[in-house]
């Protein structure tokens, strides 16, 4: 009866400590579909670590139905993460259908947790992370040695219609990531500590676990709903979970190698890049040591020459060499892709300029006007495409002819037949009086400035005058 007594009264001390802690907050991190990787920068929370307590623990579905199409509890803190948004292995999910369920990591040890984060990806529905976090103290207690899962005061497997406060559990935070409006497809972190430990330099190291704890606890529950209870596909691509220690010494953080997705330095104008090789790591070596120094060289470069008043180039941006693209190379925003297919063919060829060609859109974002100005013209796609290839065939490979152009007849040329043509046109009335045109001619698409006046203005003569005059001259 002592025993007993003295049970109760030590569950009650320990359940009332972990009520005292601090109240937690959230911090939200969203990296949009088109730039996301498998390295997980989020832009405002810590990437995913490895070595935390979450990995030496145990995980049970104690409610709900897991998906066998998904990998199973064991990649919650398996200490991988998935390299594409859709890889249902490597994540894990609920049935499809259901209301989702309730996890419980078992620690190896009564901890005191400093943060938990969860990361999900997914491009749609799946991305965003709805749930309820408890905590449990509750201590391994029979006659037999064996752990007491429930008694009259706590109960460690409480099913889907009861309450977990209701029975020994304490409430940590509620995540709700779709009220900060991301309700579509991506990477979403959470970070769930004592205060704010959101980041803003993507450091995977600054874990800040010195601060005060969330709470003391041995289990953790996690109640999961769907982010959208009307539609079959959305309970959540869960990626990783991480439990970090208060105490930096017992768990030390590390960040998750993955060698084929690479961030590199340009030192002039202090940019920044991610090569992404994932998914064809036969080019990985190419990219390092060939595509990399190329970047490098040209991103600062190309952003001073198209400069423009009120205006920086991105500061980051990425490049990914996917096996399932089909083409060359596209950009959108500041996510270059290309087909790693075609790269394999032009290695020692067109490879390279091409990637200079979609650095040029990287800076470039002439429909940004349009969103702060809805009377911003559009620029047509001949000017943006036509200035991409000038710089690339007259400037970074200014022996190639102009990319084959120079030995064509005149009347097979167009000034506003894009890319080659264009920047031959370009080219020709850059060097013939008109040593600005290029930044002129940038500075009025990026503000939504141009139209077929911009020429007269620009030059003293209509863009049809320049023509005949570039075409009488090719003749000679």
């Amino acid at each position: 009866m002592f025993q007993r007594i003295l049970f109760v009264a030590l569950t009650f001390l320990i359940a009332l400590s972990s009520r005292l802690s601090a109240e937690a907050t959230v911090a939200i991190g969203y990296q949009p579909g088109s730039r996301a990787n498998a390295t997980f920068r989020l832009p405002t929370v810590p990437s995913p670590v490895q070595g935390d307590a979450a990995s030496r623990g145990k995980w049970l579905v104690i409610s709900g139905t897991a998906d066998p199409a998904s990998g199973g509890l064991g990649k919650l803190s398996n200490d991988q993460l998935p390299r594409s948004a859709d890889q249902p292995a490597e994540n894990f999910f609920f049935a499809p259908a259901t209301p989702g369920g309730r996890l419980r990591l078992e620690l190896d040890r009564s901890t005191e947790i400093a943060q938990i984060r969860t990361y999900s990806w997914h491009p749609r529905e799946r991305a965003p992370q709805v749930y309820t976090v408890y905590g449990c103290d509750q201590q391994e207690v029979s006659s037999g040695g064996k752990l007491l899962e429930n008694d009259e005061s706590v109960q460690l497997k409480p099913s889907g219609t009861i309450d977990p406060a209701s029975c020994g559990w304490t409430k940590i935070a509620t995540v709700d990531t779709r009220r900060d409006g991301i309700g579509h497809g991506g990477q979403v972190g959470v970070v769930i500590s004592a205060s704010d430990h959101s980041v803003n330099d993507h450091s995977v190291n600054d874990h800040s676990v010195n601060d005060q704890a969330i709470g003391h606890y041995r289990y953790l529950l996690f109640d999961i709903h769907p982010t959208r209870p009307d539609a079959r596909f959305s309970n959540t691509f869960f990626s990783e979970i991480d439990i970090l220690d208060a105490d930096a010494d017992v768990t030390p953080a590390k960040p998750i190698a993955t060698p084929d997705i690479v961030t590199y330095a340009i030192e002039e104008g202090g940019y920044e890049f991610t090569l992404d090789t994932s998914e064809c790591p036969d080019l990985t070596r190419w990219a390092d040591q060939e595509l990399a120094p190329v970047v490098q060289q040209w991103y600062p470069k190309i952003a001073e020459m198209l400069a423009s008043d009120d205006y920086e180039a991105p500061h980051d941006f990425q490049i990914r060499i996917s096996s399932s693209m089909d083409g060359v190379a596209a950009t959108s925003g500041t996510q270059v892709t290309c087909s790693a297919n075609w790269y394999r063919r032009n290695l020692r060829g067109e490879a390279k300029g091409a990637t200079v060609h979609e650095l040029v859109h990287v800076v470039q974002q002439y429909g940004q006007s349009r969103r702060t100005n809805r009377r911003a013209a559009r620029t047509p796609g001949w000017v943006v495409e036509g200035i991409a290839d000038y710089v690339r065939w007259h400037l970074y490979e200014p022996a190639s002819a102009g990319g084959g152009v120079a030995g064509r007849r005149s009347r097979t040329l167009q000034y506003d037949a894009s890319y080659r043509d264009t920047a031959a046109f370009l080219a020709w009335v850059i060097t013939n009086g008109n040593p600005d045109l290029l930044a002129k001619l940038n500075a009025a698409a990026r503000s939504g400035t141009y139209s077929a006046a911009f020429w007269k203005a620009a030059t003293g003569k209509t863009v049809d005058e320049l023509a005949t005059a570039w075409h009488a001259d090719l003749e000679n």
